[in-house]
């Protein structure tokens, strides 16, 4: 799915003040699973460091925490 999303922003093609511009986005996701608190600070901390890792390494990517 963010990878569809991440697609989708970077195809699309945005007007401003009659200027036409491309962006990219980039996403970083972890699991949750059944046994997760949503809440659960761990998970915000994986997440946040897979957003880094995409933002800083790879850019207009979607990176998975493992």
């Amino acid at each position: 799915i963010a990878e569809k999303i991440r697609s989708k922003i970077q195809n699309h093609r945005f007007e401003i003040n009659n200027m036409s511009i491309y962006i990219t986005a980039s996403f970083g996701i972890t699991e949750l699973g059944p046994e997760d608190n949503e809440f659960r600070t761990g998970i915000y901390q994986n997440v946040d460091k897979a957003l880094y890792k995409a933002k800083n390494e790879k850019k207009n990517c979607v990176v998975v925490y493992e």
